[in-house]
């Protein structure tokens, strides 16, 4: 947990086209290269949160706009999405948030030629951030103005989580990304930064939490 971030760490953007979210993951069935991406290491990941609102196959995610519904589709495994903040607006800069029966799900929640990390993948991204947060943190948006430098181009925003009551928490503080990782009952494996620290974590959270996904690409 000591390690500098390396100097010479092959980060580069690919493929950044000046599109809307919405446009991005239309298209992505059927042209992969325009989803914007960057290369940390040797892996590709996507440089925005998903905001997809279907699987794969094109069947819906339900949609969950309260704290009683949130916790209620837990009780079934239901796969759900919520906005940020209940807030349509947040969807171009924040993505959406899932809970893990959305990721877990068979009917595949990532575009095609993509895949929610393992914990094993987000492991090999910390190791190449050195486990440095400030190069995977955005440069706006951290309480108390502890942004990152986002040097790899990841840009990971403080979206917080939606708690499995329904609530949100960690807003401007906290940024947390789903694995298809389970190792323990009712808690798969997350990857967490937090402000004010200079590290990264693998932690759980319970699986009707709504958190953020970030994708990365298949090899």
């Amino acid at each position: 947990m000591k390690k500098i971030f390396p100097p010479l760490l092959a980060t580069i953007c690919l493929n950044i086209h000046f599109v809307g979210f919405a446009q991005v993951h239309q298209a992505s069935q059927e042209r992969q290269d325009i989803i914007p991406n960057c290369l940390i290491g040797n892996q590709v990941y996507m440089v925005q949160n998903l905001a997809v609102k279907v699987f794969r196959n094109g069947d819906s995610i339900m949609f969950v706009s309260s704290d009683k519904e949130w916790f209620e589709v837990q009780r079934d495994h239901t796969p759900a999405w919520r906005y940020y903040n209940d807030d349509s607006t947040t969807i171009e800069k924040f993505g959406l948030m899932y809970n893990w029966f959305a990721v877990n799900d068979k009917r595949g929640l990532a575009p095609v030629g993509w895949h929610v990390p393992t914990k094993q993948e987000f492991e090999m991204l910390i190791v190449e951030a050195g486990p440095n947060s400030n190069a995977l943190k955005s440069k706006s948006g951290w309480e108390s103005s502890d942004n990152g430098n986002n040097s790899s181009n990841f840009n990971a925003f403080p979206c917080g989580w939606i708690k499995n009551t329904g609530k949100p928490a960690g807003q401007e503080w906290c940024a947390m990304f789903w694995t298809q990782t389970i190792e323990k009952k009712y808690y798969p494996t997350c990857l967490q930064i937090f402000t004010k620290e200079n590290k990264l974590y693998l932690g759980r959270e319970l699986e009707g939490s709504g958190l953020s996904v970030r994708c990365i690409k298949d090899k």
